[in-house]
């Protein structure tokens, strides 16, 4: 069996070497029915991790001449994790590689035997694509403080059983290459996992493709300073609302009727117009007061004001806490995406002259303002788009109809810290 491991590294100089040896003590770099290649993925580092990964990991190769396992430093100028991602898992990995094993640069195996816990998983089970690992923060493992108490009350690391946490997964290879990260994206487990279970949004979710590996975990340091949980808050609430939207614009095509992986169309759109994700919160900018729904911000009263009356007198003060933090992270976050589309839109979109397919962008992520809008049209076949692109002047390019509000994605969010 051939693995390709892939760490993506950003600035992570302080915590690199304790996750490159804790890396290394695996028992599955040591099994010689299985070859191992790790690559770190390093993505607009401007510390010394590309020379720390190399030294480490040329170390380690030369004292062990025999070994299975080999390894490869990657340094991209741009820094985003989902576009590490996307390097890593479509140019870098292996082509011939059975499955592929992602990981962060700042977490701990919890045991020798993670990684062979994750892999053997798949053994004997068609259906799973995705085998994950339990998250644990490290204050779970110490005395807690009141920071610390904080940060265990304000989110829960540890998902249900078929939740992806990107800190650590493996997954199948034909799998993660169907799938393509939309520009702009900064968190691709809770779209992964939407993915994957919903075999590119052309079916219902099937909860076996995606589950938690008995025995796998590992251990990440906490966010316990009232700033680090707030601004982590705060991008987690934004990459939310980001899949929301998103999630919304697979729904509204037929990919089921035309046979396309939403993942498919995502790679086809990132090429054609880069960018058309940030285009999306352009538009709802403009015909929404607000892009984080109330689902959102009163996420955790409705889940209070479900629980016994005696639940609710012991919770009250955390309810009021964390009432306090969302309401800070929650306008926090409208202002980062207000911000958002027009950030992007300034510094990667290219050229709205270019054709494009019909259906391959949806209608309401392109701008009124523009000077092109794509028209759908059935072909003859019955179900297939045929290639429409229509020259039209801005004032006659029509206009989006406002959205309803988003309702929660079937997926799940983003992993929490």
């Amino acid at each position: 069996m051939k693995i390709s491991i892939g760490m993506l590294v950003y600035n992570g100089a302080a915590t690199l070497p304790i996750t490159i040896d804790s890396l290394l003590s695996q028992q599955l770099l040591r099994d010689p029915d299985v070859m191992v290649s790790i690559h770190i993925v390093a993505n607009g580092c401007t510390d010394a991790s590309v020379a720390i990964a190399e030294r480490m990991l040329g170390e380690a190769r030369n004292a062990q001449p025999d070994a299975w396992w080999s390894y490869r430093v990657h340094d991209l100028a741009i820094a985003n994790k989902c576009q590490a991602w996307e390097h890593f898992v479509h140019v870098a990995s292996e082509r011939d590689a059975e499955l592929i094993v992602m990981l962060d640069c700042d977490i701990v195996f919890g045991g020798t035997d993670t990684l062979t816990a994750l892999t053997r998983a798949f053994q004997g089970d068609p259906v799973l694509q995705i085998s994950t690992s339990l998250p644990v923060k490290d204050v779970e493992l110490q005395a807690k403080g009141m920071l610390q108490w904080t940060s265990s009350k304000v989110n829960d690391s540890r998902l249900d059983e078929h939740g992806v946490c990107g800190q650590l997964y493996a997954a199948r290879a034909a799998t993660l290459r169907k799938i393509h990260m939309p520009l702009g994206l900064s968190a691709e487990d809770g779209y992964i996992r939407a993915m994957v279970l919903t075999d590119g949004f052309r079916s219902a979710e099937v909860l076996p493709r995606v589950r938690r590996a008995p025995g796998a975990r590992h251990i990440f340091e906490a966010h316990t300073s009232p700033r680090r949980i707030i601004r982590h808050e705060m991008w987690m609430t934004c990459e939310f609302v980001k899949l929301t939207y998103l999630y919304s614009s697979f729904e509204a095509l037929p990919l089921d009727e035309i046979d396309r992986h939403a993942g498919d169309l995502v790679g086809e759109w990132n090429a054609q117009m880069p960018g058309w994700f940030a285009a999306m919160f352009v538009a709802a900018s403009r015909d929404r007061d607000r892009l984080v729904s109330k689902a959102i911000r009163y996420r955790r009263y409705r889940a209070w004001k479900q629980r016994s009356l005696r639940h609710k007198l012991t919770s009250f003060p955390k309810l009021l806490l964390t009432t306090a933090l969302d309401t800070i992270v929650c306008t926090k976050a409208e202002w980062e995406l207000s911000a958002f589309g027009a950030r992007t839109m300034r510094n990667r979109w290219k050229s709205w002259d270019r054709p494009v397919k019909a259906g391959a962008v949806p209608a309401r992520a392109i701008p009124p303002a523009q000077a092109v809008s794509v028209v759908q049209a059935k072909a003859t076949n019955g179900h297939r788009l045929e290639e429409v692109a229509v020259r039209a002047k801005p004032e006659a390019a029509p206009e989006a109809a406002p959205e309803a509000a988003p309702a929660d994605p079937r997926p799940l969010a983003p992993s929490r810290r």
